[in-house]
């Protein structure tokens, strides 16, 4: 009956090894697959900040060039006569205008 016992005792060890490695590998895949997930998300993160900064430095980059307008003029009209820089003025103020009604109407 002892030897029987025993043979009880040595088949239950071996049961419980197998569950904790069944346990284990089950383990292993739930941090992987949430790692996974974790990565996933840091991706969609990442996207979407990339999205967000180039729409920023869209919209710096037309504020840019509405400020650096002026800058261009003067420099574009430093070597002329002074006939010539009126016409460039009116060309340049006529530009300007078209401008502002483009922006009002796309806003």
């Amino acid at each position: 009956m002892s030897s029987i016992a025993y043979a009880e005792d040595d088949g239950m060890s071996v049961l419980n090894k197998k569950r904790t490695e069944i346990e284990k590998k089950r383990r292993k895949q739930k941090a992987k697959l949430a790692k996974r997930s974790g990565r996933k998300k840091a991706r969609k993160e990442a996207e979407e900040q990339a999205r967000l900064a180039e729409k920023a430095a869209k919209e710096q980059a037309q504020a840019v060039e509405v400020v650096e307008a002026p800058v261009e003029t003067v420099v574009a009209t430093e070597g002329l006569n002074p006939q010539d820089e009126k016409e460039a003025m009116e060309i340049l103020d006529d530009m300007r205008k078209k401008n502002k009604e483009r922006r009002y109407r796309n806003s």
